[in-house]
């Protein structure tokens, strides 16, 4: 199960070091997903749509052109190779 939306992840913990961003796509419908690493937002763009998934709610990117924008403020990072 995933936690409840608005919990905040606990910094001292070790697998927190490092991490800019934790977007758990608990929010189950809307546009906007919450980070709760750093409380920044992500917008689900073009087409993406939520799904049931194995723990809870998900998102399904349609391999075409949905995305999610993170926004300025999120460090970049490669996503492949």
């Amino acid at each position: 199960m995933k936690p409840l939306r608005g919990i905040q992840l606990d910094h001292s913990h070790p697998l927190t070091r490092g991490l800019f961003g934790c977007w758990l796509l608990n929010e189950g419908c809307g546009s906007i997903i919450f980070d709760t690493a750093e409380g920044k937002t992500g917008t689900l763009t073009s087409g993406v749509t939520w799904v049931a998934g194995p723990m809870a709610g998900a998102v399904h990117l349609d391999g075409i052109d949905s995305f999610v924008t993170l926004g300025n403020d999120v460090p970049r990072f490669r996503t492949s190779g």
